[in-house]
C-alpha cells in the first residue's frame, strides 16, 4: 500500500502496525506494554477474531498479524485460512499453549508465516518480526 498526502502541509506519520488477536487480556496486556516502550510502533489488539477482516478492510496499514490459536468462536486456524483467501500476502503470526490446537491444524489450512509456542519470550517474537521484510523495528 502506498501512502500520499492530499495536501503538502500534511504530514503522514507511518508506523509499523501490528494487529494481535488474542481472547486473553492478560496476554495482550503484556503486549501492550511491551509494545509501547518502542517507539514508532503501533500495536492494535482485539479480543474477538469475528471483528478481524472488517478492522483489516478499515485499515490496510497493519504489516503483521500476531494471533492466538486457541480461541472460543473462530480459532487461529480459521482465522489464518480467511486472512490468507484476502490478503495473501500479510504475514500472519500464530502462537498457543494449547498441545491440541497446535496438533488441530485442518489439513486444507495454509502454515502460519512463523510460529511461537507459549510461553514465548519478547525478543523471541521480535526476532521473528525483524525477519519479516515488510518492517524492522
Amino acid at each position: 500500500t502506498v501512502f500520499l498526502p492530499i495536501d503538502r502541509g500534511v504530514q503522514l506519520n507511518l508506523q509499523p502496525a501490528i494487529l494481535c488477536i488474542d481472547d486473553e487480556e492478560m496476554v495482550l496486556s503484556a503486549l501492550r506494554v511491551y509494545f509501547d516502550e518502542l517507539h514508532d510502533m503501533s500495536l492494535q489488539v482485539s479480543r474477538t477474531p469475528e471483528a478481524v477482516m472488517t478492522y483489516l478492510e478499515n485499515h490496510p496499514e497493519v504489516d503483521i498479524v500476531l494471533s492466538d490459536i486457541a480461541m472460543p468462536g473462530i480459532n487461529g486456524w480459521e482465522l489464518l485460512n480467511r486472512i490468507k483467501d484476502r490478503y495473501p500476502l500479510l504475514p500472519v503470526i500464530l502462537y498457543s499453549g494449547d498441545y491440541l490446537a497446535i496438533k488441530g491444524k485442518p489439513a486444507d489450512t495454509p502454515d502460519p508465516d512463523h510460529f511461537l509456542e507459549k510461553p514465548f519470550e519478547m525478543r523471541e517474537l521480535m526476532r521473528i518480526i525483524n525477519t519479516i521484510d515488510r518492517l524492522r523495528i
